[in-house]
């Protein structure tokens, strides 16, 4: 509560100190308004949430080097133990740049901390999670935090190459769950227990946490590598990329295994008790290829298409009594492009598309197989998106944004469209729609179809300083 409060401090002070800002920088601060069209799946669950949300960038520049720090928060009004926060991004800069005739380098550009970088079209614009972390408070609209380590950049004219190393590993951050009478439950509309098969002698329950026990699992190493090539002529600019890591996932997973012994009547039936309850984490650590071409038109019409492949190595649980995995080999991968039309300098329409492939190998020992419930809402399908500028009184803007994505496995589709009108210079008020619909009746197959009673409507007021 206290470290709430200090933060809460910080949130508020942050109005009267402001650094420098960069370009994508956007400082707000929002109170929303949020109604579910149906009931929740738990008894916790509300139809009408209040939040008080915020996004604050603090830039600091001094001669080379450079200082960067932002923060994300969102805070229940409907339930005082629901508090989110995070930093997505935290780390000290330094730029050197060649002044002499040196041709092969232009620059080198040395990171250290926490910091968000676009490494594949997966990621960046279908939120597969597999470079960078996602604060999943609301998996409709991921955030994006970063890795921690450091990086190294070396650009030319018309090349550059990264290199990352990392020995912390932050995985995803959930929706909140918190366990009561040794029971998960959530607050949250976004988060859901589905038990596993039941057999004879076990129980289990799969699920994701916000909260996983850092100290066991960040103490992991990460390396990536990515090399980008350009070439511009006229009116037309193509590109080439190629990256590679070693990593953990950043799926981080639990298990509630429900430890029981039997007891015999009479009859000589036997009836399962349950006595206690252990936790336990799942982590595993994967290898990724990416590939991505480029190109782009008089910076109006641009296509981007990629090809990913992941392979998890291996898969380990902390408490390996209860829960082991003796060797496990999964394979995923992803084919997915982008086509987009800038029409005018602030108003776009955009087509996109993946398709994705999945070979499993496992042998498992003493264990239930668990039911997995995926976070991505399209793995095969379509997304179309659409946004319009236009000025109104005053010349302030008028901002409409629609996007649709169909799943073609999950039979399914989610449709969000957002309404912004600015009513003075800083402050604008935010209306927005969110439908979801699955034709899947097996919950464990598709995020549309666990979460297709979901559809909500937000109404906000924003002050963007």
């Amino acid at each position: 509560m206290i470290f709430q409060k200090i933060l809460m401090s910080f949130i508020l002070f942050s109005f009267y100190v402001k650094g420098e800002t960069s370009d994508k920088d956007v400082n707000f601060f929002e109170l929303e308004w949020e109604h579910y069209t149906s009931e929740g799946t738990l008894q916790e669950q509300l139809k009408n949430y209040v939040f008080v949300k915020g996004d604050y960038s603090f830039n600091f520049t001094k001669s080379d080097f450079s200082f960067r720090t932002q923060l994300k928060y969102q805070y229940s009004l409907d339930h005082k133990d629901w508090f989110h926060f995070d930093l997505p991004e935290i780390f000290l800069f330094y730029k050197y740049d060649f002044k002499t005739s040196f041709k092969l380098l232009k620059s080198i550009e040395f990171y250290l901390g926490r910091k968000v970088k676009k490494w594949s079209l997966g990621d960046d614009y279908w939120d597969l999670g597999l470079w960078n972390s996602l604060i999943l408070w609301n998996p409709l609209e991921p955030m994006v935090k970063g890795n921690v380590g450091s990086f190294l950049t070396f650009k030319s004219e018309n090349w550059e190459t990264d290199f990352f190393l990392g020995a912390l590993h932050i995985p995803n951050t959930n929706a909140n769950f918190f366990v009561r009478d040794k029971t998960p439950r959530t607050y949250s509309r976004w988060g859901t227990l589905l038990p596993n098969k039941v057999d004879e002698y076990n129980l289990s329950i799969y699920y994701e946490f916000i909260k996983p026990f850092y100290f066991d699992f960040i103490n992991k190493k990460s390396f990536f590598v990515n090399f980008k090539t350009w070439t511009e002529k006229s009116d037309i600019f193509c590109w080439f990329k190629i990256s590679f890591a070693d990593k953990p996932t950043n799926h981080l997973y639990y298990i509630m295994n429900k430890k029981h012994r039997l007891k015999v009547d009479s009859n000589k039936s036997k009836e399962p008790l349950f006595i206690d309850q252990v936790l336990t984490g799942i982590f595993s650590r994967q290898r990724i290829l990416s590939t991505e071409w480029g190109i782009n038109y008089n910076k109006i019409l641009s296509m981007t298409v990629s090809l990913e492949n992941t392979k998890i190595k291996e898969e380990k649980a902390l408490d390996q009594e209860n829960w082991s995995f003796i060797n496990s080999r999964e394979s995923f991968t992803y084919f997915s492009g982008i086509l987009k039309y800038q029409y005018s300098p602030e108003s776009f329409f955009e087509l996109g598309f993946i398709q994705s492939w999945f070979n499993k190998y496992r042998n498992q020992k003493n264990t239930v197989q668990p039911v997995f419930v995926s976070q991505n809402k399209i793995l095969n399908g379509l997304s179309l998106a659409f946004e319009k500028r236009s000025s109104t009184l005053k010349g302030l803007p008028l901002i409409f944004n629609l996007k649709y994505q169909y799943s073609f496995l999950g039979r399914g589709a989610w449709l969000s469209t957002n309404f912004l009108y600015y009513m003075g210079e800083k402050f604008y008020t935010k209306w927005s729609a969110h439908i979801l619909g699955s034709g899947v009746k097996n919950q464990s197959q598709s995020f549309l179809s666990i979460f297709k009673h979901n559809d909500y409507f937000t109404w906000s007021f924003v002050y963007d300083f």
